[in-house]
């Protein structure tokens, strides 16, 4: 056997080498792959539980404070409301929305599912069909503390369905 041989052997068995490399290769990319949909999955559950929460804690907080039911009942009803009435229900409105921005970037993070967040669109537009969330929303006041993505949204959901709102000018 030549050293021309031995030299054809050493890159028969190189080429073979590379060829099991690349076959390893591939199978750690397609389990790697498989393992990270299955983490996105796992994510976009828990985000949909938390999604879930988020509204029920927001719920089980009126169950807790009777006080909190008739100031947001008169709120959303636009009753006469004293002062302090007043000032209480517009935090409860910004706890609200807050919860519902941070649901909004999930989605847009893609966390949440687009078909989960119609829903809690139809929630944004029931509350700001009550002509009192309406006015707090197109005034704005300080501290108003909403990502301009989502004032956009909320924005747009208003002016798409402004015949909806019971002859409320659009935005």
């Amino acid at each position: 056997m030549t050293l021309e041989d031995l030299g054809n052997i050493g890159e028969l068995v190189s080429a073979i080498a590379v060829v099991i490399s690349l076959v390893y290769l591939a199978r750690q990319i397609h389990y790697n792959t498989a393992q990270l949909g299955q983490n996105t999955e796992t994510v976009r559950a828990a985000t949909e539980l938390d999604a879930a929460r988020l509204i029920a804690d927001f719920s089980a907080w009126f169950a807790e404070r009777p006080d909190i039911v008739e100031i947001w009942r008169k709120g959303l009803t636009s009753e006469e409301m004293s002062p302090e009435e007043g000032i209480r229900f517009y935090p409860i409105l910004m706890n609200l929305f807050l919860r519902l921005e941070g649901l909004f970037h999930q989605v847009r993070r893609g966390f949440l599912s687009e078909d989960s967040w119609a829903a809690w669109d139809g929630v944004i537009l029931f509350y700001v069909a009550q002509p009192s969330v309406l006015r707090w929303w197109r005034d704005k006041p300080p501290p108003f503390p909403f990502s301009s993505e989502f004032v956009k949204h909320v924005d747009q959901l208003i002016e798409d369905n402004v015949e909806k709102l019971d002859g409320s000018s659009s935005a």
